[in-house]
């Protein structure tokens, strides 16, 4: 199935339509579609005779039903197309046109979303649970290895005679 297969609408709307497999399907992948080319849910919605919570369901089936090499492909395809709508924009950006520098700024912060750019700082963290008991064991074992060392230094006591 690809992304530019031709969908069929229902012709009348009822609550409770039942789609086919393949109906899913084709809607999925087109939602995927206009998703990586930036339109908004209500707009895919519209446009499939959707709702918007059908078309975020369709979304979440069209990345697992075409694997996550396919979502990198189209990713990368929306990348390039944000690039060369920046590049076109960039001759008004430097008149100081004011709609130009609007787009602009709109298209570079949709493009640092879709790069990451804009992601959270990850770290790891690693928690160990230790019960009391547990502490005052290893406190206690710490402390007789120091004894022990202790134990077996050997001091010698002389007195130096000139």
């Amino acid at each position: 199935m690809t992304v530019s297969q031709e969908l069929e609408k229902p012709q009348t709307w009822s609550r409770g339509r039942h789609y086919s497999p393949s109906e899913i399907d084709a809607q999925a992948n087109e939602a995927l579609r206009l998703k990586i080319l930036g339109r908004r849910d209500i707009d895919i919605a519209e446009h499939l005779g959707i709702s918007r919570p059908t078309v975020r369901s369709r979304i979440r089936h069209a990345i697992a039903t075409t694997g996550e090499q396919s979502v990198a492909e189209y990713r990368e395809i929306a990348k390039q197309r944000f690039e060369v709508a920046v590049q076109a924009l960039a001759p008004g950006v430097a008149n100081g046109d004011p709609e130009s520098i609007r787009l602009w700024l709109d298209a570079t912060a949709k493009y640092a979303k879709l790069v990451g750019a804009e992601a959270p700082v990850q770290a790891q963290v690693e928690v160990t649970m230790v019960t009391e008991q547990e502490k005052q064991l290893r406190d206690l074992l710490a402390q007789a290895e120091r004894d022990e060392k202790v134990r077996e230094s050997t001091l010698i006591e002389g007195e130096v005679v000139t």
